[in-house]
Order: C-alpha cells, then sequence, then structure tokens
C-alpha cells in the first residue's frame, strides 16, 4: 500500500486476477463497490474525539458496553440459596420436632439461613445503589431485586420453621 506522496514498491503489484470464460474484462465489483455481508459487525458512532498531536489524524472513542453487576449476581446467588437452606430448616425443623430434636436443628438451620439471608440483602442494596449511581453502564437491577426478596423469603421461612418446631415440640 502507499500513501500520500509515495511511490509504489516495484515488487507489489495491485491487479485483478483474470476474467473466467465468457465474462467481459471489468465485470468483477470493485472493492469500493462491496456491501458488506450480514455478519460484518455494527460499530456504534463514537462518543468523543481527540485529536492526535502533529498527525492531523483524530482518535475516535467508542462508548463502553454496559456490565452486569457482580453485586447483583451475588445478591442472586445467597438469596436462593437462604430460600433453600430455609426449605432444608422446614423439614428438620417439622420432621424432627416430634423426636425432640427439630427445634434445635431447625434454629442451627436459621443461623445459616439469616447470615445468607441478611448477605443477600446487603449485597442487594448495594447493588441497587450501584445501578442507580451509573445508568447504563451498570445492569442487574433485577438480579439485586430478586435476591433481596428471596434473601428476605428465606429469614422469614426459617424463623417460621422454628417457631413451628417449637410449638409442636413444647407446645
Amino acid at each position: 500500500m502507499t500513501g500520500p506522496g509515495q511511490q509504489p514498491s516495484p515488487h507489489h503489484h495491485h491487479r485483478q486476477p483474470p476474467p473466467p470464460a465468457g465474462r467481459a474484462h471489468g465485470a468483477y465489483p470493485s472493492r469500493a463497490t462491496h456491501h458488506p455481508g450480514p455478519h460484518t459487525p455494527h460499530w456504534p458512532a463514537p462518543v468523543r474525539f481527540l485529536p492526535v498531536p502533529d498527525t492531523g489524524y483524530v482518535l475516535g472513542y467508542l462508548p463502553a458496553p454496559s456490565a452486569v453487576s457482580g453485586l447483583a449476581v451475588g445478591a442472586l446467588v445467597a438469596g436462593v440459596g437462604a430460600t433453600l437452606v430455609s426449605a432444608l430448616a422446614v423439614l428438620f425443623g417439622i420432621g424432627g420436632a416430634s423426636a425432640g430434636w427439630g427445634t434445635l436443628v431447625a434454629g442451627a438451620v436459621a443461623i445459616l439461613t439469616v447470615l445468607l439471608g441478611g448477605g443477600a440483602m446487603g449485597l442487594g442494596a448495594f447493588a441497587l445503589r450501584q445501578v442507580r449511581r451509573a445508568p447504563g453502564a451498570v445492569r442487574g437491577r433485577g438480579l439485586a431485586l430478586t435476591g433481596v426478596v428471596a434473601g428476605g423469603l428465606g429469614v422469614v421461612l426459617a424463623l417460621c420453621a422454628v417457631g413451628g418446631a417449637a410449638l409442636i415440640q413444647f407446645g
């Protein structure tokens, strides 16, 4: 390739291959008229331009893609975990209440559920703030809300399991 003010290299020739039999010379489309296919990526318009010193060129900055909040994903995982662990508290609490150990086991499992659920609610609250402070750049509001709700549901279910097991065992 040659640029302004440069001479073409004698070893570098730009020729199209000869046309196949039956085609007239020049029947190939030039590169200037080539239309991109459906798999060509579409680049968004630059959001900012900066001149490159001493060159005459301009550097264009493309917009950064949005990212999913890691805090929101963590809130969802912890919330689902709290809900699943609370189901164990219900099963062990009610199942073992008549044998005399249900309240103790449900209470122990409820401690884990409260830790997971509290973590889910805390992560979800921070993720909601993160998404609100960076609109368009950070996504995950639905994940964060789901984590908060699932974590709270897990805590409520675990505490109900302990209370139910105590009523069955001691009531």
